[in-house]
């Protein structure tokens, strides 16, 4: 993505030119680096693979499933503050801004998305970010087990998704007392004590 931000979002006018990235920022040093180093990537690995043996191509698409495990997780970060400022409607609402309804519009007009993708994106941002309560203080993430687990690459976000689902789908069977955790990835489902 270039240093015009909503623009290449398919987005127009004055509001995209409110939303445009500020090419001053860190945020964009290393959006850039990130670009930057994903096209050298490719273009090396293309010029590599010919001369692979079968063993390397397989232990490079598993290098690519966790970069790409790690790019999914970086966008939940970001999905989670769209989703943030988009609270409410009019001018107010960046999803509105930027000509949409939610913040999992605009992750699907922004990273190609189909809508339950960008809608997993966005149930999954939602568990796993951190927020802050109504006086600014800092609160953990609702489902701080699975955020480790996906930033650690190890769960999908659709694995993810269906977890949270799951997860809400049982919640009114269960007590207050009694709460669901995900102790972990791989061992699943436990009733706290």
């Amino acid at each position: 993505m270039d240093d015009t931000g909503a623009k290449n979002l398919g987005h127009s006018g004055e509001d995209a030119a409110d939303i445009a990235a500020d090419p001053a920022t860190e945020l964009n040093a290393l959006r850039s680096a990130m670009v930057d180093d994903t096209s050298s990537f490719a273009i090396s690995l293309a010029q590599q693979v010919p001369r692979a043996h079968d063993g390397e191509l397989i232990t490079s698409l598993d290098a690519i499933a966790v970069a790409r495990r790690a790019l999914e997780a970086s966008a939940l970060v970001l999905i989670a503050e769209i989703s943030a400022r988009s609270v409410g409607t009019g001018r107010e609402s960046l999803a509105h801004r930027l000509g949409d309804r939610t913040a999992a519009e605009v992750a699907a007009r922004a990273l190609g998305l189909e809508g339950a993708a960008a809608a997993d994106l966005a149930i999954v941002a939602s568990a796993v970010s951190a927020r802050c309560s109504l006086l600014g203080e800092p609160l953990a993430a609702p489902l701080p087990a699975l955020a480790e687990a996906i930033a650690d690459a190890t769960v999908s976000i659709s694995a993810a998704a269906t977890i949270i689902r799951t997860l809400d789908a049982v919640k009114h069977m269960i007590e207050d007392a009694d709460v669901y955790v995900l102790d972990e990835p791989t061992t699943g489902l436990h009733l706290a004590d």
